[in-house]
């Protein structure tokens, strides 16, 4: 049986890179790296792009793609890590703050330097990707993460530590 993916009329599949050059408007390649990941989110800034991926959170040099830096989160737990399965991060901005969402919570990291700001785990295996909504922050579905990240969003403005605006 053969996995399911779109191709175009030429027979090329969907992707990106099968894609570059067929419009001037599109432009060219600046840089390649292997991700080692096929679930990946990203965004990016003036200099850096963040890439969300397999159990870590990776920042490129947009122009040159020489990695500026990387954060790993913490390891899968439970039933979930005796499967194997690995963490599967999401990024959004907010501001001048990175917001991670991978399954076990939500961190938000400095963008220019990957510092860990705050984190708010959770308790259950979720998925999702990061919904930003105000100075609240959340997993997509995950009411309980919105409240945990803000209340530690609070808590971090209270020391000082957070640019959140709250």
């Amino acid at each position: 049986m053969r996995a399911l993916r779109e191709f175009d009329s030429e027979g090329r599949d969907g992707r990106t890179e099968s894609r570059l050059g067929r419009f001037p408007s599109w432009g060219t390649r600046q840089f390649r790296r292997d991700l080692r990941s096929r679930f990946m989110s990203l965004i990016g800034i003036e200099q850096l792009v963040f890439v969300g991926g397999k159990g870590a959170v990776v920042a490129f040099d947009r122009f040159d793609g020489v990695e500026a830096w990387s954060w790993e989160a913490e390891p899968q737990a439970g039933w979930v890590a005796k499967l194997g399965i690995p963490a599967y991060l999401s990024v959004a901005l907010d501001g001048d703050r990175l917001i991670v969402a991978s399954p076990k919570g939500v961190w938000c990291l400095d963008p220019l330097t990957g510092a860990e700001v705050w984190k708010a785990e959770t308790s259950a295996f979720r998925g999702g990707y990061p919904v930003i909504a105000g100075a609240i922050t959340g997993q997509d579905g995950g009411a309980t993460a919105a409240a945990m990240g803000s209340a530690a969003a609070r808590q971090a403005a209270a020391s000082g530590s957070a640019g959140m605006g709250i």
